[in-house]
């Protein structure tokens, strides 16, 4: 398929989430003279997997989950510090600690160049947050927009957050030679699924299926995109 509209994930997809995550947190904790051993380290990213999990089942409003995130952690670890504070550091310490997945740069100056297809960000993240790491990471120049849970005021799967894409990008609902490229199977996939275009799993780990959302295609590497668009 002739492919005019894909969208791109970023958390997981082009953007290092997880290595960013545990160097920003780990220089936060520094910073506050706090503990910064690995299982405070762990229970952060389990509490914080919880957060978005809640997120995408609509049990949680995005822009709360900075302050429920830490607020819980402290709470376990018996911390004083000042949450708002705390939050601060890490969100600018995260926003420039922007490291690219392999290939991410490569796929996307290629997607550009080609012949009549919009390269578009479609994001469960918030709105300064993931426009500041996409100048650091020096990629924002490759897209043609950039949509936020938060600017859109929906996340994926929920189908309203492509339908306000597809309005903000001026494009008919019954268009349906696109793609979205992403990681997660709940959340990019099933999305896709449910909006009813096509979908391509980007499964690096070489992880099973569980059952649940189907991509259409499957790759291991970005650059086998490019058979793909």
């Amino acid at each position: 398929m002739s492919y005019q509209l894909v969208f791109f994930d970023l958390d997981g997809t082009l953007l290092d989430f997880e290595t960013a995550q545990v160097e920003s947190l780990i220089a936060t904790l520094q910073a506050f003279n706090l503990p910064s051993h690995d299982t405070i380290v762990a229970d952060y990213i389990r509490i914080n997997h919880t957060c978005w999990q809640q997120m995408e089942h609509g049990e949680l409003e995005a822009s709360r989950i900075p302050q429920i995130r830490i607020s819980t952690l402290f709470l376990q670890y018996g911390i004083t510090a000042d949450v708002d504070a705390f939050n601060a550091h890490y969100r600018d310490t995260f926003a420039g600690n922007a490291i690219l997945i392999d290939g991410a740069t490569d796929i996307l100056r290629y997607a550009q160049g080609r012949p009549n297809l919009q390269v578009v960000a479609l994001t469960n993240g918030l709105k300064n947050m993931q426009h500041d790491r996409l100048r650091n990471a020096n990629i924002a120049k490759y897209f043609d927009a950039v949509y936020t849970s938060e600017e859109l005021d929906s996340f994926k799967p929920h189908t309203a957050m492509f339908v306000r894409a597809y309005e903000k990008l001026g494009l008919p609902l019954t268009q349906r030679n696109a793609l979205i490229v992403g990681d997660s199977l709940t959340s990019d996939i099933k999305g896709g699924n449910d909006f009813g275009i096509d979908t391509c799993w980007y499964n690096p780990n070489g992880q099973a299926n569980p059952g649940g959302p189907t991509p259409v295609y499957q790759i291991a590497v970005l650059n086998e995109l490019k058979r793909i668009l």
